[in-house]
């Protein structure tokens, strides 16, 4: 009889869909990945369900994947996004690993627009960005301690048990770490582009250093068309999956230069006031469901001046042959997390 590989679960549960993957712990191959959408009956950006009716819902989606994976590990790791989460890159004075833990806790108030009691608080070192003396580096990420037992609710919901709670930007720079190889002295740029933000996240060597999330995203431009044509939700979301960003049709053109203007942004801020140097970011990756607009990465390369690609699977695998490249845009948050254990 042939041994059981080691696996490791992932749930997404985003305000547009639930995402779920299993992956083998010891290779990372990954053997599975679902998703369904959380309200097909959406008629605007802002419809929203009760949280009675979301867990009735992540219910009925819960039963659909066990019955989809009957042998399925209920102990998930699963993503906690939004405005709930703080990411910081501090340099402090070079200090034992003792008085560290005290110097971040310290240098935290600063950032974090939370009361401190209603936080917890994590940071790995990492190595320094600045010239010169030999400084105490970390990148430290703050949580509101509700989001997390929210999130605890609404995997319980689904008929699982949350093994650990994973933070946005680590699981995705977890994910491309483990899937591409990029040289040592390189700024590499995350562009994740979900339903509600657009996460900007800089890394080197696999260690993050800045993060930004900010709007348009991808339901601000599935009103655009939903205004600009005076149809339902569900016929602009048809418009916009077949649109050409390079068309720039009058509806959406507002939002796409506004959001375009918002990476530029990210990008100027992380040079001047993060790095400090005539550098930055050398490629930029985008990944996340509006990733794969026709022509957004052409766009986007040509108002920042870089290359801007899509982020397909490159070492990591699939067991099933049936996917496109472009779907792996969808799953980069869901198999990070998985990737934790």
């Amino acid at each position: 009889m042939f041994l059981q590989r080691r696996t490791s679960t992932g749930l997404d549960i985003g305000e547009y869909n639930v995402k779920f993957s299993i992956i083998e712990a010891d290779g990372g191959r990954i053997r599975n990945l679902w998703h369904e959408e959380v309200m097909p009956e959406r008629q605007s950006q802002n419809d929203a369900l009760d949280e009675a009716t979301l867990r009735e819902r992540l219910e009925t989606l819960g039963a659909s994947v066990r019955m989809k994976f009957p042998n399925v590990k209920k102990p998930v790791s699963t993503p906690i996004q939004g405005e709930s989460v703080v990411c910081q890159y501090l340099e402090l004075p070079q200090v034992s690993p003792k008085e560290l833990d005290l110097a971040v806790n310290s240098m935290a108030r600063r950032h974090v627009p939370f009361p401190m009691e209603s936080v917890s608080i994590s940071y790995m070192s990492v190595p320094q960005l600045s010239r010169g003396a030999k400084r105490s580096a970390v990148f430290f990420v703050a949580v509101e301690k509700s989001a997390v037992q929210r999130m605890q609710t609404l995997v319980s919901s689904m008929g699982f048990e949350l093994k650990r709670p994973e933070i946005t930007p680590l699981a995705l720079v977890r994910e491309f770490s483990r899937n591409h190889d990029t040289p040592k002295d390189q700024f590499t740029a995350l562009l994740h582009i979900g339903f509600r933000q657009t996460y900007f996240i800089v890394l080197r060597q696999h260690n993050p250093y800045y993060v930004r999330n900010f709007t348009p995203a991808g339901r601000d431009f599935t009103y655009a068309f939903q205004m600009g044509n005076q149809s339902s939700w569900e016929a602009a979301e048809h418009v916009k999956r077949n649109y050409n960003c390079l068309d720039r049709d009058v509806s959406v053109e507002p939002f796409l230069l506004r959001w375009l203007e918002e990476v530029k942004r990210s990008m100027e801020f992380f040079r001047t006031q993060v790095l400090r140097a005539d550098d930055g970011v050398s490629q930029v990756f985008m990944s996340g469901g509006g990733a794969a607009w026709q022509g957004l990465d052409e766009r986007l390369s040509s108002e920042i001046g870089m290359p801007v690609v899509l982020d397909c699977w490159d070492r990591s695998r699939l067991t099933a042959t049936d996917w496109r490249p472009e779907d792996a845009c969808l799953y980069k948050l869901v198999v990070g997390a998985c990737l934790g254990d």
